[in-house]
């Protein structure tokens, strides 16, 4: 729809504003589920390849050097490339940090981080920039 054509170009600009001029976009990979339809949009939008991140919640375990998650073999390949990473929402921040070390893992560059909105109020996931249409912050009495 027009409307989601909206957020896909608003997540651009916020993607072009926190890359350096001489930095470019060759993969916008979608994190499952949530984050796939966002990232296919972007990735038509900019007219760049579109990949799928799927996390393994089930068995990650905090402080395992085992990250469990896996890039889809059935869309475009990271190796050497630029790549966006796109989420509905970042709350703690694990998913987004296992999908950069292995997009990292794969030979790819994250260059940004993009999500409709951020609970954890975060700048940078290893030093990525984060990207957020919302920050949500607590506000205490």
């Amino acid at each position: 729809s027009n409307r989601q054509r909206f957020i896909a170009g608003a997540l651009i600009d916020m993607i072009f504003d926190s890359l350096g001029e001489e930095q470019y976009v060759d993969v916008v990979i979608g994190v499952a589920l949530s984050g796939i339809p966002l990232a296919n949009l972007v990735a038509d939008e900019l007219g760049c390849e579109f990949a799928t991140y799927h996390p393994n919640k089930q068995r990650w375990e905090p402080g395992s050097k085992d990250m469990g998650g896996t890039i889809s073999q059935n869309f475009a390949q990271v190796k050497g490339k630029n790549c966006v990473i796109i989420d509905d929402v970042v709350t703690t921040g694990t998913t987004l940090s296992e999908a950069v070390a292995v997009v990292e893992g794969a030979g790819g560059k994250p260059v940004a981080i993009a999500v409709l909105v951020d609970k954890k109020g975060i700048d940078d996931i290893q030093g990525v920039p984060v990207n957020a249409l919302l920050r949500v912050t607590r506000v205490d009495k």
